[in-house]
Parts: C-alpha cells; structure tokens; sequence
C-alpha cells in the first residue's frame, strides 16, 4: 500500500512468504489474534485459506499463565506478557518503548492509516517505527518466555 492507506494487505501477503502453510504459530492471546484473522480473511478472501488455517496452528503462551500452570506473585494475578515478562527475563520490559501497549498501539495504527494528507511525512515515520518496535518487543517477549519455559521443562 501507499504512505497514505491500509497497508493490511501488504502485511497479510507478507505473512504468508514468511510463515508458509505448515507449522506452529506461537501467540499471546489466541482469541484476539485469531479475531483478527477471522477480519483479514473477510477483507482479502484471496487469502482466506491460509488465514482461517493459521488460526488451527496457533499454540497461545498465554494459556500457561492463564490457566494456572506457571504462577508468580508478582504477576499479580495478570496473564497479561506485561506483568510476565519482566519477571521471568528481567532485562526485559515494555518501559522504554514509547508504544507500550496494545491499545495505544492500536490507536497509533488507525492514525497512521486513516490521517490522510493532515500528518506529515515525519510524522507517520515516528508512528511506523515505534509500532514495529513494539511488535518486535512483543515477539522478542514471546521467544524469550517460551525459551524461559523450555529450560524448565527440559
């Protein structure tokens, strides 16, 4: 898509070419994700196969906090990766993003793709970069739980 669009298109095409047909797909928050893919495949029925099917590959890390099977204090009774993170990989955290957390990122998003001509160039610069930071973080969180986990397990 261009600077001034919804760029939900390029993204979907993109996550295709990089997570292909097979394989898991870890997340946090199976529900919201898979929501959104329910949305996409409505959006860009070219890939509504391969959306719906990521919902049936997708493992929730979350259901281990939610569920009860990994428990801290200082979770302080949240599932939430915010609360998770920094407890079990300490050099962590989402403090030092400016985007740090879901529903700013969200609005952020419908900024970037609905503010037309009225923002500039820099602007939507900023927005795009400290969203893609805080996906990053968020994937870097995943990985870094999930290897947390795994040395527990064995």
């Amino acid at each position: 898509a261009d600077r001034r669009g919804d760029p939900a298109g390029e993204l979907v095409k993109h996550l295709r070419s990089q997570i292909g047909d097979r394989g898991s797909v870890i997340v946090w928050n199976k529900s919201f994700e898979g929501g959104r893919h329910i949305e996409l495949a409505s959006m860009y029925p070219e890939y509504s196969n391969f959306l719906l099917d990521l919902n049936h590959r997708m493992y929730d890390l979350a259901d281990v906090f939610k569920h009860g099977d990994y428990l801290d204090p200082k979770f302080e009774g949240s599932w939430s990766i915010k609360k998770v993170l920094p407890v079990l990989v300490s050099e962590l955290s989402y403090q030092d993003l400016i985007i740090g957390e879901g529903g700013l990122a969200m609005l952020n998003w419908w900024e970037m793709i609905s503010a037309g001509e009225s923002i500039s160039q820099d602007a939507m610069s900023d927005i795009k970069q400290n969203l893609l930071q805080y996906c990053q973080r968020d994937t870097l969180a995943m990985v870094e739980i999930w290897k947390y986990l795994k040395r527990l397990t064995g």
